[in-house]
């Protein structure tokens, strides 16, 4: 349930507001929390009375006939789509931001050592290595600051929104002018950079160099040696949350509810809080495979106990590093970035630490998000996991060109999140369960209007959430 979507949170909660996205969170937590009961429910009904269903698209089918099978599979493999997405354009950016640029750090220090774990970061060509931004103190990369004063403290984070220095920035409390770089950065532009600059792009040819890692590895036809790393998933959840609580140590909280100026107020609601109700869609889903990961339960009877106690621990996590990372963040929150580690300057130790171990977490990860894609579609489509080579080759190559043409031209992980949130959701979370649960109810004779009005209600949310999307092409 819990993933890529833990990166976007505080961006989430900047466009719906700090009160508000406590509300939002609190509402999705309970709609998707009572949804995924429905499915439990549906599977656990439907097997007492003596049909054999295994999947939710089984309960759909039995209800809804073959259409109904359809739209459940398909819309499972669209969530699957925008996480595999979603995972392609992280990896392109952790990769890109953690590569080894041994060619300029032989030039600039003339140390075999410092080359190998010189590393190269967005918006620095060569001087936002890792370790010559340690030793140069480049502090500014084209013009970009990395780092503020605010009142008589520094921070050093980043804001990408703000105009190229000399320009003062604007809507920054008490912020000065960065100081000049103590080392000038060598300045590639006007096409005169070296051919690895060229060929080393986050956009342009990066998304291309993750096929050479992971075609392989997703062409493995069991993932039963990668769910061995399933365990990376809870401590890359806890590292994260460390990394939250060490910067909220180091910054201290920075919430100014008297300010009055556009840049810095601190909004408590705002037009776009739809934007988070779509991210949570997808951040709480887990309706596609809620009867898998219980069907093996020891005491069955507790399935929706343990249910409530896994929404609970998710969403606090998501307050955690949502609302904790909005509040200190130095800076007009304005600044906060789609992905938060993208408000972090590479020089930073545990930013540099955190986006290595998220990217080897990632790349255990994403075989086992395609195996599920690929049994899904394949056993729907010819009633085997692994027809052929053929079959699984196209399928591959379908879904890593989608991600790549994404990663180039839109590497915008909110709002894929958002989009693929809210569509899979409109009939994952906000349909499919409700209308089921009617229709059972009409099959027993208990549908009542007490019974019929809220889960309507339900459906037309998922409307409205749906739609909303929309209005917010510009984020």
């Amino acid at each position: 349930m819990m993933g890529t979507s833990l990166l976007s949170m505080p961006w989430a909660v900047k466009e719906a507001g700090f009160a508000t996205s406590l509300v939002v969170l609190l509402i999705m937590t309970g709609i998707t929390f009572y949804t995924a009961y429905l499915v439990l429910r549906s599977y656990s009904n439907l097997g007492r009375s003596g049909v054999r269903v295994s999947e939710f698209s089984d309960v759909c089918k039995f209800y809804l006939g073959r259409y109904g099978e359809l739209v459940s599979v398909l819309f499972s493999a669209v969530a699957l789509l925008g996480a595999i997405i979603v995972y392609w354009v992280l990896l392109s950016n952790f990769l890109y931001q953690v590569v080894i640029a041994p060619v300029w750090a032989r030039e600039q220090t003339g140390s075999s050592l410092l080359a190998f774990f010189c590393l190269k970061c967005p918006k620095n060509p060569w001087g936002g290595c890792f370790i010559h931004s340690q030793l140069y103190n480049v502090t500014e990369i084209d013009g970009t600051p990395n780092e503020f004063r605010v009142g008589n403290r520094t921070f050093h984070v980043l804001c990408p929104n703000y105009p190229p220095l000399p320009v003062q920035p604007t809507g920054l409390p008490n912020v000065t002018t960065p100081p000049p770089a103590t080392v000038a950065p060598p300045d590639f532009r006007n096409g005169t950079e070296p051919l690895f600059q060229r060929l080393w792009s986050k956009t342009e040819t990066v998304p291309f160099y993750l096929v050479l890692l992971l075609f392989p590895l997703v062409c493995i036809k069991s993932p039963g040696f990668f769910s061995k790393f399933n365990a990376l998933g809870t401590v890359a959840v806890v590292f994260v949350l460390v990394f939250v609580a060490v910067k909220a140590a180091q910054w201290g909280f920075h919430l100014d509810f008297s300010a009055t100026d556009a840049a810095n107020v601190i909004r408590q609601l705002r037009p776009s809080f739809a934007l988070m109700t779509g991210v949570l869609s997808l951040a709480l889903f887990c309706h596609n495979a809620v009867i898998t990961l219980t069907r093996n339960q020891l005491r069955p009877e507790n399935n929706t106990r343990d249910l409530l106690i896994a929404y609970v621990c998710v969403s606090i996590t998501y307050i955690i590093v949502g609302l904790v990372f909005y509040a200190v963040y130095p800076l007009a929150k304005d600044c906060i970035e789609q992905n938060l580690l993208d408000n972090i300057p590479s020089a930073d130790v545990l930013a540099f630490t955190a986006r290595i171990f998220l990217f080897v977490q990632m790349v255990t990860v994403f075989p086992l998000l395609m195996y599920i894609l690929r049994a899904q579609l394949m056993h729907y489509l010819f009633h085997s996991v692994y027809p052929s080579w053929v079959h699984v080759s196209v399928l591959h190559v379908s879904v890593m060109g989608v991600a790549i043409v994404v990663a180039v031209f839109y590497p915008n992980i909110g709002n894929i999140l958002r989009f693929s949130g809210a569509l899979c959701g409109l009939a994952y979370i906000f349909t499919l369960p409700p209308l089921i649960t009617l229709l059972e109810a009409r099959m027993n004779g208990t549908l009542t209007v007490g019974r019929l009005v809220p889960h309507c209600c339900i459906i037309l949310i998922g409307l409205a959430n749906f739609a909303s999307q929309f209005f917010f092409l510009n984020k």
